[in-house]
């Protein structure tokens, strides 16, 4: 039967369809994503009385910057990538092959995407004065017996501060930037790639975006530097601040005040605590290393590691998450509360698309555990 035969209402039916699959696609999500936030952000910048070309210089500090970080990053990035060619082998192997131009694509529209996003957060305090600072302490003091989170963390008190701080800044960055072109370039499940590129981009617009400028608080760590600060109750965070050994997280300190307060532009600056970006994005990497070992002891014919395989990756993802948590209090960047709201949030999110179910999303499922379950034959 020729489509000219066909009954118009399914012709019509296959059409939109298939826009709907292009348009689906994991590669088209990013791409979209990434230009309706340039829209979007591009007029907030106007709207503050910026001019929205400052991404294009920001942009191009950045790839200066990630460059440098790179090198010192970049053991991390190889066992990753090596962790998953292990994982997938063939499927990996395959998807490689044909993946070099997606995922070139796929660092210029993170590269825009971040960018603009540091742009958008430089400038929030333009439309919403700091006001939550009071409420969060208080509600981090109430869940925590009558102490600032902190205090709870003197065990930390031994460790080198700078390392912490060295650790909790360059080991999340590359990633939190770049995780999609990891995703288009090493995952080869489309539905899995598409989900976790969509709560890549709600970690930064949805969390620090859109709840952070309602939100808009500056963290413990700036409490001696806003009027009304709350220093007296922050004081073991700014203490830590002052020590010998905290010349990094000073530094940083210095440079995110200095480019508030106007004195100098710093790329990927921006003051706001509540919720985290950095927890909702190391929710992200949790929740990914989860699926990762769910989706692969599904393969696996050894029942016990197949059953296994789920609950250490479940607990693998959780220990991201922990670590990054608990260093973004003690090190007074975040409010406990602010990691809780973003771990609720992005679980959420998460679990609203893993369970939403549709004719397209049953055959796009269909479609992957067929991909994941043809190695095995």
């Amino acid at each position: 039967m020729s489509i000219a035969d066909m009954p118009q209402h399914a012709t019509s039916g296959q059409f939109f369809k298939s826009i709907w699959r292009r348009a689906s696609a994991p590669d088209a999500v990013l791409g979209a994503g990434t230009l309706i936030y340039l829209v979007i952000g591009s007029l907030f910048l106007i709207h503050t009385g910026q001019n929205p070309l400052v991404v294009l210089t920001a942009v191009t500090q950045a790839f200066s910057f990630a460059a440098k970080l790179a090198g010192h990053v970049l053991p991390v990035w190889l066992l990753v990538s090596g962790v998953a060619i292990v994982a997938f082998l063939r499927p990996v192997r395959r998807h490689l092959t044909s993946r070099w131009v997606p995922s070139m694509a796929a660092v210029v529209y993170c590269s825009v995407f971040t960018c603009m996003f540091s742009s958008v957060k430089v400038n929030m305090p333009e439309v919403m004065p700091f006001w939550a600072d009071d409420v969060l302490t208080r509600l981090d003091v109430a869940l925590h017996f009558g102490h600032t989170p902190h205090d709870l963390l003197g065990a930390l008190s031994g460790l080198d501060t700078t390392g912490l701080a060295t650790f909790y800044l360059n080991s999340w960055i590359l990633p939190a930037t770049f995780f999609p072109v990891l995703l288009v370039a090493c995952d080869p499940d489309p539905q899995r790639r598409r989900q976790f590129i969509l709560l890549w981009m709600a970690a930064w617009v949805l969390i620090g975006n859109v709840a952070a400028v309602a939100f808009l608080s500056y963290g413990p760590i700036f409490a001696d530097l806003f009027p009304g600060g709350l220093e007296e109750a922050h004081a073991g965070a700014l203490a830590l601040v002052e020590r010998e050994d905290a010349g990094r997280l000073l530094a940083v300190k210095t440079r995110l005040w200095a480019a508030y307060s106007g004195e100098a532009g710093v790329v990927g600056s921006g003051i706001s605590a509540f919720p985290s970006v950095h927890i909702s994005m190391a929710t992200v990497f949790g929740l990914y290393i989860y699926r990762l070992g769910r989706d692969l002891s599904r393969r696996l014919l050894s029942a016990p590691v197949a059953r296994s395989l789920p609950i250490l990756s479940a607990v693998l993802g959780a220990v991201c998450v922990l670590i990054y948590g608990v260093l973004s209090v003690y090190l007074g960047w975040h409010y406990a509360v602010d990691g809780y709201a973003s771990v609720l949030i992005m679980v959420g999110l998460y679990r609203v698309m893993v369970t939403a179910r549709g004719p397209v999303a049953d055959k796009w499922s269909a479609s992957g555990r067929v991909a994941v379950a043809a190695p095995m034959r």
